[in-house]
C-alpha cells in the first residue's frame, strides 16, 4: 500500500514540474535562437589589438571568447573557499 502511494505521489510531482520544464525548454530553444541571430549577424572579420600583439578574428568568435572568459572569471569568483588545514571551522 505504501508502494502505491509513494507512486502516485512521485506522479503527482511530474506532474507539478512538467509545466516549469516546457517553459524551461522554451527559454532554451529562444536563446538558442538568439545566439544564431547573433552569430550570424557577426560573421565579419574584426581587428584586435592587444598591447603588441595584433590579430583578425570573425567576430562572432570573439563575442564567444570573451563570453567564455566571463564565465570563467565568474565561476572562479563565486566558487567556495576552501579552509586550510589549521584553519577550524566552527558551523557558525
Amino acid at each position: 500500500m505504501e508502494i502505491l502511494e509513494e507512486q502516485m505521489a512521485a506522479a503527482s510531482e511530474a506532474r507539478h514540474n512538467e509545466p516549469m520544464q516546457q517553459a524551461r525548454h522554451i527559454a532554451a530553444l529562444v536563446l538558442m535562437g538568439l545566439v544564431i541571430v547573433v552569430a550570424v549577424q557577426n560573421v565579419e572579420t574584426a581587428n584586435v589589438r592587444f598591447l603588441v600583439w595584433t590579430f583578425s578574428a570573425p567576430r562572432v568568435l570573439l563575442l564567444f571568447a570573451v563570453f567564455c572568459a566571463g564565465a570563467i572569471v565568474g565561476w572562479l569568483a563565486h566558487r567556495p573557499k576552501r579552509y586550510s588545514a589549521n584553519t577550524h571551522h566552527t558551523g557558525t
